[in-house]
């Protein structure tokens, strides 16, 4: 016989040895094909990461794939179940995560439960499907509301409206 055709009969053999019993495993619970997180407050943390913490003390971070400190260069939302372990990477579009860096770097201070962040989760693909920012605009000097410019600052070449100085 030649060699390969013992190897083959050997591995068929090992194959049907191991077709013994199949154990069979219940769950008592369904995993969600999405989630909803809603931040309460983001934190800046070292190496360029932003934890966000929910109002129920669950803590993720959020990794952009420009980060140099990370060599996955995977922009990603690291999840944490409510025992605080990491339990899944759900995707972020590099685009999107840049544009929530850059927002959250003049904004973070101002996250709460007043002010969260919204990210609905596609936990069967593993992907951040929506990011809903708050009504904060990284402009907003203390703590005015958002005018609109022509209300604030006059036109070019005309006096100042009545009313303001």
């Amino acid at each position: 016989m030649s060699r390969n055709l013992i190897v083959l009969l050997l591995l068929s053999v090992i194959t049907l040895m191991n077709k013994g019993h199949a154990t069979e495993l219940i769950k008592h619970y369904k995993d969600p094909e999405k989630k909803y997180v809603i931040v309460t407050k983001a934190v800046w943390d070292d190496f360029d990461i932003f934890k966000f913490k929910t109002n129920n003390h669950v803590t993720h971070q959020l990794i952009c794939g420009n980060n140099p400190f990370d060599d996955r260069k995977m922009s990603r939302l690291k999840f944490y179940n409510y025992y605080n372990l990491h339990v899944a990477d759900f995707a972020i579009s590099h685009g999107t995560c840049a544009e929530l860096f850059s927002y959250l770097k003049a904004t973070f201070e101002a996250i709460s439960e007043e002010h969260p962040i919204g990210l609905e989760l596609d936990v069967v693909n593993n992907k951040v499907v929506t990011v809903v920012l708050p009504n904060i605009s990284p402009y907003q000097d203390q703590n005015e509301k958002n005018i609109e410019l022509k209300e604030v600052t006059p036109r070019l070449g005309q006096s100042p409206q009545p009313g303001m100085h």
